[in-house]
């Protein structure tokens, strides 16, 4: 679903990755459903599109399509804060196996997902001169 807000046709698209605090193992099935149920739920309240979800053990990959206004930063840390708590509190007696406190690690990773090449972009800009 691409959007439009008043003149802004856009088709903003990102790939994240949430990593596990020191990248511990901690993700099993459960877990990972839980992630999954949540994560779409949060997602939903920010009006944020959830495309794709996958991981392993220890991380996570979203990719999801927001509005040009939207703060990724603050998204991605209340998604983070939100499923930590959420994670602990209901898989309390695994997650204490792995970790004394928190989820995910501080670090993210995040990427822009394009249709096109820079190289084809790039080509296209520069055959618009003046």
């Amino acid at each position: 679903m691409k959007g439009a807000h008043w003149h802004v046709q856009h088709d903003l698209r990102y790939h994240i990755v949430l990593v596990t605090k020191y990248r511990v193992r901690v993700i099993d099935s459960e877990v990972y459903s839980d992630l999954k149920t949540h994560v779409s739920k949060l997602l939903e309240n920010w009006n944020v599109e959830l495309l794709t979800i996958g991981g392993e053990e220890n991380h996570v990959h979203l990719e999801i399509r927001a509005h040009p206004s939207l703060e990724l930063a603050t998204l991605i840390n209340s998604v983070k804060t939100a499923t930590s708590r959420i994670i602990r509190k209901k898989h309390k007696e695994h997650v204490t196996k792995f970790l004394n406190k928190g989820f995910w690690s501080r670090a993210y990773y995040i990427k822009t997902i394009g249709e096109v090449s820079e190289d084809i972009v790039k080509d296209y800009i520069e055959k618009h001169k003046f």
